[in-house]
């Protein structure tokens, strides 16, 4: 039966565990942080937000049509940099 892993006092794993070298290191982890990520851009003056509400308003012109959320998607594009 294999031998569970115990941490050091310091939250880390050993260095060798089974006889095995371990790939983490003798130092404790740091907690990232991270911020919210930047609204994407689409284009000079178009944002996510804008196409998902053009989207929205194709999607319900064409019935509430299931499935083609991808198409209304593009087509908003389109629509929203003037093609």
């Amino acid at each position: 039966m294999p031998r569970a892993r115990k941490s050091t006092t310091d939250g880390t794993l050993p260095q060798a565990v089974n006889g095995t070298a371990s790939a983490t290191t003798s130092r404790p982890r740091r907690a990232t942080q991270t911020s919210a990520p930047a609204q994407p851009s689409l284009g000079p003056a178009m944002t996510t937000d804008e196409v998902a509400r053009r989207a929205y308003e194709i999607y319900e012109r064409s019935g509430f049509e299931h499935g083609r959320d991808l198409d209304h998607w593009l087509i908003a594009e389109r629509e929203l940099q003037g093609f």
